[in-house]
């Protein structure tokens, strides 16, 4: 459905939005004089560089959720590629809501179980695996015969983390899995590198 507007309403829509961007500019000059107004100033502009950051490359690789975390806040973010210009987000700070929830979900994942085939194809589309760069793991698949794959827990331009059970040492993992390439070359050398001093 269209929503048609006449060149008078849009040329006063137009009016209004100028009109707020000089208010806003206005207040943001106001609020430069004091001190705790300037802190408050920078860390909002921090913040809101951080996440156009995190939106830019989000459209650059097509993903539909990340998150960034910013101090004691973590900012989930979601897409919706039917209109790609609007950012959903939801700030999630923990040490204000564990007091508010259930400790059971405390330790919860950040997708629930009935989200994360959904999530799992929104995050890492199959129509961008190459043959041979990327293996597709999916939950419930024993890797060597040892790791079971339960979830994904994040991923990256070179690499996917899995949470998987171990079944010869009954205990769960952190599994990466690296692409290969020069980035994952890399990525493999520094992670041997972390392993062999621990």
């Amino acid at each position: 459905m269209a929503d048609r507007k006449s060149a008078d309403e849009l040329e006063r829509l137009l009016q209004e939005a100028i009109q707020r961007a000089k208010d806003v500019e206005r207040e943001r000059q106001d609020e430069r004089r004091h001190p705790d107004a300037l802190f408050r100033y920078h860390a909002e502009r921090l913040t809101a560089s951080a996440i156009t950051q995190t939106y830019h490359y989000m459209i650059e690789s097509g993903l539909k959720y990340s998150n960034l975390t910013i101090g004691e806040a973590t900012v989930f973010l979601k897409i919706d590629w039917n209109e790609p210009e609007t950012l959903l987000y939801y700030l999630a700070e923990p040490k204000y809501e564990v007091d508010n929830i259930d400790c059971a979900s405390v330790w919860g994942d950040f997708v629930g179980l009935d989200d994360e085939g959904e999530v799992e194809d929104a995050c890492e589309p199959i129509e961008r695996y190459e043959e041979g760069l990327y293996y597709p793991v999916c939950i419930g698949e024993v890797l060597i015969d040892r790791y079971c794959v339960e979830h994904k827990l994040g991923h990256s331009g070179f690499s996917t983390v899995w949470m998987a059970y171990n079944m010869l040492s009954n205990n769960n993992i952190a599994l990466k899995i690296i692409s290969p390439g020069p980035s994952g070359e890399r990525e493999y050398t520094t992670q041997t590198m972390i392993a062999s001093t621990v």
